[in-house]
């Protein structure tokens, strides 16, 4: 869908097999949710820093306290 001019391409995955599949270095964001059906937010981003990935990564959740937030931030977030 197109909207103001920008037609985004994107994937949704819910496991870390899809995840790990799809981590590419052509990719321009990962927009990750805190808490998934199969793996964790916080999985996705270890897995990203593992790999040196400088796609921008950004963990998002409405339910996260900073015990969370400082979790996230040891494995790589830069900022929540």
């Amino acid at each position: 869908m197109q909207v103001a001019g920008f037609d985004p391409d994107w994937v949704r995955v819910d496991t870390e097999e899809e995840f790990v599949d799809r981590l590419q270095p052509e990719l321009d964001l990962i927009l990750c949710d805190y808490v998934m059906p199969e793996f964790s937010g916080i999985r996705a981003l270890e897995l990203w820093r593992e790999r040196g990935m400088e796609i921008p990564f950004i963990l998002v959740s409405g339910t996260i306290g900073e015990d969370i937030a400082v979790e996230a931030i040891k494995h790589g977030q830069q900022r929540y």
